[in-house]
């Protein structure tokens, strides 16, 4: 047990967890939480007891749910937010990340169900095939858990729904779940009560999920790499069918988001590393927006780099075909962008906003969706162009648009060598986690070669109830005092006619 009372256990686990898991809470009292979180029930009573006393309906529940959460992130808003799901569900049902991994949560949990249903518990395959998974964290977070779903197979696919508790909280924007976590979600009974009703009338939809295969000339080029890739063998580093070079390493890896390679994700990797160093310097929301753009601003994005085409080439499989072409980098480009959504760094939508009949006609490009087997392709320029997308959120001025692609390589080598020596570099990062890649010059063969590919549909769950914390509440009240009698009634009149969001996907 170390000074912040987290186990050897739980120290080790966390190597496999997301860097935004990993990071040290900023806020202390995170940890006298967690220390004194336990499964004890003092004033439980089982309901056996209660036969014959009480009216207790023994039913599967229409939305029974599982609840992951990073209860460090947020400052003290996690650690408050743990609290309030333990109170309003179950201690037993509410598992923080930095304690508990979901692999292994979910496999046992599969496993009990399976069980039960072979003793002859009739409810135990409804209860599975209810189950929804809230995951309240940042990308990082959320991802993790879609790759541990995919990774264990479950059948049927427990849908997922967001609490954002990150900086972006870019996948929680998409579907609805709102930009960043509202302390007035759980202000009060209503309002508790109305952010679990969102999650229990949400609708499941499809989200394309992208594999990445890395390819390594020589095994000294795999170094260290976010959590959510892992290295394979050699023999397995080409995927079948491909013509991806033969491997002196390799390592795959899942997002449903983003990937990018260049200055973008110099930026989140020079902010990351501060968060690791000094997370008392990132502690809100407002703080790590506010050094996103410091790194950005120094980066070089303004001058003094190469421009990523000394490094970068690539190869895709366009919208509609089937052949793989090279795509000619523009020499300005100084980051390249794989978009799975329309909202990246916050709410930045980089494609754009529309897509015109002529972009249809003439440039062959569809409207971006996050279901269509697609990848939308950009690239950021110059600084100044950059910061015009960033601070518009693409409305205005949107990234350069390259291509939609249904596969794409990106063959990593640099084409001049260091005069110091050294290994050149590639920055690089997917769904918010990032790295720094060493990459061949060219005084070496063969490249590291960077293959994406469609890999399926994960299931998340889309919010169509309005996020403001105070309109069911508001109507709630207004119902309970016309019907104080019947406070079930007013509970469902309020969910019922709380104003919806439009029935149309992000």
């Amino acid at each position: 047990m170390d000074a912040s009372g987290t186990s050897a256990a739980a120290l080790q686990h966390s190597k496999s967890a997301p860097a935004e898991v990993q990071a040290p809470a900023a806020n202390q009292s995170y940890y006298a939480v967690a220390k004194e979180d336990n499964l004890r029930r003092p004033y439980f009573v089982p309901e056996k007891y209660l036969k014959d006393i009480v009216d207790i309906k023994d039913e599967v529940p229409k939305t029974p749910l599982i609840v992951f959460i990073n209860a460090k992130s947020g400052g003290l808003m996690g650690s408050d937010l743990a609290v309030s799901l333990n109170r309003a569900l179950s201690r037993a049902q509410v598992f923080d990340l930095a304690k508990y991994r979901p692999d292994k949560v979910l496999k046992k949990l599969w496993e009990n169900l399976d069980n039960a249903t072979q003793n002859g518990d009739t409810k135990a395959a409804q209860y599975r095939a209810n189950l929804r998974i809230l995951v309240a964290g940042g990308d990082g977070t959320i991802a993790w858990v879609l790759g541990v779903i995919r990774k264990l197979k479950l059948q049927p696919e427990p849908p997922v729904a967001m609490i954002p508790m990150g900086t972006g909280n870019d996948l929680s924007r998409s579907f609805n779940w709102g930009p960043a976590f509202d302390k007035g979600w759980i202000s009060s009974f209503t309002t508790l009560y109305s952010t679990l009703a969102r999650i229990a009338e949400a609708q499941t939809v499809d989200l394309d999920c992208w594999k990445l295969s890395i390819t390594f000339p020589t095994e000294e080029l795999l170094q260290t790499l976010p959590a959510s890739m892992h290295s394979v063998p050699k023999e397995s580093g080409a995927e079948p069918g491909t013509s991806a070079p033969a491997a002196g390493a390799a390592a795959r890896g899942l997002f449903w988001n983003y990937m990018s390679v260049g200055l973008d994700a110099k930026s989140a990797y020079q902010f990351h590393s501060l968060r690791n160093r000094r997370p008392d310097l990132t502690a809100s929301r407002l703080m790590n927006q506010y050094w996103y753009m410091h790194y950005s601003s120094t980066s070089g994005w303004l001058c003094c780099t190469k421009p990523l085409t000394s490094k970068v080439s690539l190869e895709v499989i366009k919208a509609g075909s089937t052949q793989w072409e090279q795509l000619q980098l523009p020499e300005n480009v100084k980051a390249v962008v794989l978009l799975n959504l329309q909202s990246y760094a916050g709410g930045r939508n980089l494609w754009g906003p529309k897509t015109t009949q002529r972009d249809k006609e003439v440039l062959k490009q569809k409207e971006p969706n996050h279901a269509d087997g697609l990848l939308e392709v950009v690239g950021l320029t110059h600084g100044w162009h950059t910061g015009l997308v960033m601070a518009t959120k693409g409305s205005l001025v949107h990234a350069k648009r390259l291509c939609q692609v249904s596969a794409i390589r990106l063959h990593l080598k640099a084409s001049y060598v260091r005069a110091d020596g050294a290994p050149s570099h590639c920055y690089m990062q997917i769904d918010g986690e990032p790295w720094c890649q060493d990459v061949p010059s060219s005084r070496d063969t063969a490249p590291i070669t960077v293959e994406v590919r469609h890999a399926g549909v994960s299931k998340v769950l889309e919010n169509r109830i309005s996020l403001r914390p105070n309109a069911f509440s508001q109507k709630l009240d207004a119902l309970l005092e016309m019907n104080s009698a019947n406070p079930a009634e007013a509970i469902t009149r309020a969910a019922t006619t709380t104003h919806r969001l439009p029935d149309t996907a992000s």
